[in-house]
């Protein structure tokens, strides 16, 4: 009576164990699915951050060469194309009309007038585009005007090219109608404007930084300085070139709106579009960008997708361990950083699109190949009958 009753827990016990162990193995298999998933996937979250931290995809890109005032009259907005990941627009607008800046979005955008000093004076002159913004927020947000009116008051010690800034609070019922956050104020030197040319460069470069570092959206430039009924008057080109040349590579701000006077005559305007293409393009070219639209962060971004595909390829050779994760993350990238300048040394004289294409063969090979090239050995070479 025992002994069968012995054998039967012996049977329930071993057929306990075996379910345990397949309970055990089917789990263990699903977990490494799911753990090789996660590290093969680890890269794109970091491209995921990358892309919220700098919201840009594409480094520069040609879509208008030549500018025609016949198309900015007519559609308001012309887009010129992207550069340093900025997208650059030029617009005809001006401050009183009701729907001005209704093409601009964003809820961090900025604007810049001019203020005109005279030298060894604390008196200053507001100009046209001053007094339209400074009645526009008489309209939409009295505390900011007021403000604005203080700030013109302020320039005790202040020399032109310096920048003065306001951060508007407007209503949001109200913000449709004036939409900006930002005003940055340059103060430019009263009289021959030509004469500001190089301080007008420089508030331009300090304005831009700024815009950077608040994380401006969008930015809205008109022709500081430029007056189309003085002969003295700073040139198109003038206004213009300092934007280009002194624009940040980064991702902020993403919009660079040129802006035109919608009262200039037809004979300025057109002098504008023609300046503005001549200077667009000169600066397109300079930066060397070749025919092809490059992403933006382009080596960093491409090195996290194909180190991405290498540990996928990686996987089906070893267990992708946390280990061995690191182990060929850091070795690929090691690789990555080595090829690169190698290859930027071949391709030298050539255009970034050149360049990129290049070092993305390399690192495609690389990654498909990364389980293979670590297992070769100089030493093996050498050995003996390795040469045979």
């Amino acid at each position: 009576m025992v002994k069968p009753l012995f054998s039967k827990l012996v049977l329930s016990l071993g057929s306990l164990r075996d379910a345990i162990s397949a309970f055990r193995l089917r789990h263990s298999a699903k977990w490494s699915v799911a753990q090789r998933s996660a590290l093969v996937l680890l890269p794109i979250m970091f491209l995921i951050g990358d892309y919220i931290c700098f919201p840009a995809l594409v480094e520069n890109r040609m879509l208008t060469e030549n500018v025609g005032i016949t198309s900015i009259v007519k559609n308001q907005v012309v887009h010129l194309g992207t550069i340093k990941a900025h997208d650059v627009t030029v617009a005809i607008d001006k401050v009183d009309n009701d729907n001005y800046l209704n093409y601009v979005k964003g809820d961090s955008n900025a604007l810049v007038i001019p203020l005109y000093v005279y030298e060894g004076s604390d008196e200053s002159t507001i100009g046209t585009l001053g007094q339209a913004v400074l009645a526009k927020l008489m309209q939409v947000s009295l505390d900011d005007a007021r403000e604005l009116r203080d700030l013109f008051d302020q320039i005790n010690g202040r020399s032109p090219g310096d920048v003065l800034e306001l951060v508007l609070h407007i209503p949001q019922e109200q913000y449709a109608r004036f939409p900006i956050k930002h005003l940055f104020v340059l103060l430019i030197g009263h009289g021959e404007s030509r004469k500001n040319d190089g301080l007008i460069s420089k508030g331009i470069s300090d304005i831009l930084l700024r815009a950077e570092e608040k994380n401006v959206s969008s930015l809205i430039l008109p022709c500081l300085g430029y007056n189309w009924a003085d002969k003295n008057s700073i040139s198109f080109e003038g206004c213009f070139a300092p934007v280009f040349k002194s624009l940040p590579s980064g991702s902020a701000p993403s919009d660079i709106y040129l802006s035109l006077y919608t009262d200039w005559p037809t004979f300025v305007l057109e002098r504008a579009s023609v300046s503005l293409s001549r200077v667009w393009k000169s600066s397109y070219q300079q930066a060397n960008y070749g025919s092809t639209s490059l992403p933006y962060r382009g080596n960093l971004r491409l090195t996290l997708i194909l180190l991405s595909m290498s540990l996928f390829v990686c996987s089906f050779a070893a267990p992708l361990t946390i280990k061995n994760f690191l182990i060929i993350a850091v070795g690929y990238i090691g690789f990555a950083v080595g090829s690169g300048s190698i290859v930027d040394s071949f391709t030298q004289g050539h255009d970034a699109s050149v360049q990129f294409v290049a070092r993305a063969l390399v690192l495609v090979i690389l990654a498909l190949g990364f389980r293979h090239f670590v297992r070769w050995d100089p030493k093996e070479i050498f050995s003996k009958g390795g040469g045979r």
